[in-house]
């Protein structure tokens, strides 16, 4: 009974955005493919690895975005040498994510269709998004959440769901501070309170330890290190800037002597995923085309790169919105310019999150005002000490010792599938 209330809870959220988008028709099909391949799990639930046997890890990975997030891990995971690796998308029941993984040198043999991953037994299964499937398909001896944001953007809906009820699923939850840990804990929603682990936020790890060449990643780019960068950075959301005012920013930027970069959130971009239950005006707006133009056109670069920390470390200056992104860049100490209307506050569930965001960047709220604020930067490049003093506030308070997240992570998981690291 307790896995239909999930599941009732989960539809009760979702519903009305997948009405909206005409999603649900998908959603139908995979909750009757997911009735079907749990039963092999409750029939024979996975047990115990064996001490001397490898320890089986399959990774759920249905954005461009996610795998750079587990990329620290998985380095540590290669390097141990006691684990087999696997990756699997769960909005594609019958495709792998070879085709998606192989730019980052993931070996095909390594990518398996959602379908094989229920049918097969997992020491571990790990994921970063609510929109995984796998927890319930994979017959997992051991499974862990580690957060692909850390923006707190749970406004579903016109519903907080800040408490997931799929976090009841984990026997890990990877907590990105301290504050995160304790919020977790009392949520009463997890297997126990224990699962709650301090860990930090692994992929800000290069970034946070200055890994980053500047100079080396613009080059990758096509672009000059020796102008001055600004990445425009957007969110995907209907209130956030790219939806509304996007396109006049940019066209307002590349009619100045900045190099600019911009790197889309990929749910903005079109796709075939049926997991992506997001407002149809996002999808209308053919972003890919518009960015491409003008890429061709050497106006600007399109970043196609998913690796956070390396388009982040490249930038000089930062425009964005509310996500992870702002958060994030902090870590740089480097100037700002935010995304700030009435509407854009609406998909914060911690209204306490805008008074520390307007302390520690410049705003803007169309396209006239962003170029003021830009000017206003490039005029004193110095962040100011206030600004500076309240973006190292903000990074204390999300991060829990930038640098080395993915080494307290791998030892987490260690210990989690009986093996010492």
């Amino acid at each position: 009974m307790s896995w239909l209330k999930k599941k009732l809870q989960l539809f009760l959220i979702g519903a009305p955005t997948m009405i909206a988008t005409g999603n649900w028709r998908p959603w139908v099909a995979r909750q009757l493919t997911i009735a079907a391949t749990a039963l092999p799990r409750r029939l024979w639930p996975p047990g115990s690895p064996a001490p001397d046997a490898p320890r089986r890890v399959l990774f759920n990975v249905n954005l461009a975005n996610h795998y750079p997030l587990y990329a620290p891990l998985i380095e540590l995971l290669r390097e141990d040498g006691d684990f087999e690796l696997a990756f699997a998308d769960p909005g594609k029941m019958y495709t792998s994510p070879a085709e998606l993984l192989g730019r980052y040198g993931v070996p095909a043999r390594e990518c398996i269709t959602a379908w094989q991953a229920a049918f097969q037994r997992w020491d571990l299964v790990v994921e970063c998004s609510f929109a995984s499937l796998l927890p319930v398909l994979a017959r997992a001896w051991k499974s862990a959440q580690i957060f692909h944001g850390v923006a707190h953007k749970f406004l579903v809906s016109g519903q907080d769901i800040t408490f997931h009820p799929r976090l009841a699923n984990y026997d890990l939850v990877a907590a990105l501070s301290q504050g995160h840990q304790e919020i977790l804990r009392g949520s009463g929603i997890l297997k126990h309170a224990d699962a709650a682990k301090l860990v930090g936020y692994p992929k800000l790890d290069p970034l946070a330890r200055g890994d980053v060449d500047r100079d080396a990643v613009l080059r990758d780019y096509g672009a000059d290190p020796q102008r001055t960068t600004v990445l425009y950075a957007p969110t995907w959301n209907v209130e956030q800037s790219l939806h509304q005012v996007g396109a006049e920013v940019i066209d307002t930027l590349i009619g100045h002597d900045v190099q600019l970069l911009v790197k889309p959130h990929p749910m903005s971009l079109p796709s075939s995923d049926s997991l992506r239950t997001i407002p149809l005006a996002i999808e209308q707006k053919r972003w890919d085309q518009f960015l491409q133009r003008r890429h061709d056109e050497g106006k600007l670069v399109w970043v196609k790169d998913d690796d956070t920390s390396r388009y982040l470390g490249a930038a000089d200056v930062l425009i964005t919105d509310y996500g992870s992104t702002p958060f994030e860049y902090m870590v740089t100490g480097r100037p700002i310019v935010y995304f700030d209307t009435d509407d854009a506050r609406r998909t914060m569930s911690d209204p306490e999150t805008m008074q520390r965001i307007e302390a520690a960047t410049v705003p803007f709220h169309d396209a006239r005002s962003c170029m003021s604020a830009l000017q206003q930067i490039l005029a004193e490049p110095r962040v100011p000490a206030d600004r500076a003093d309240a973006m190292k506030a903000i990074v204390s308070q999300r991060f829990f010792d930038p640098g080395a997240a993915a080494k307290r992570l791998f030892e987490h998981l260690s210990s989690a599938v009986d093996k010492v690291p």
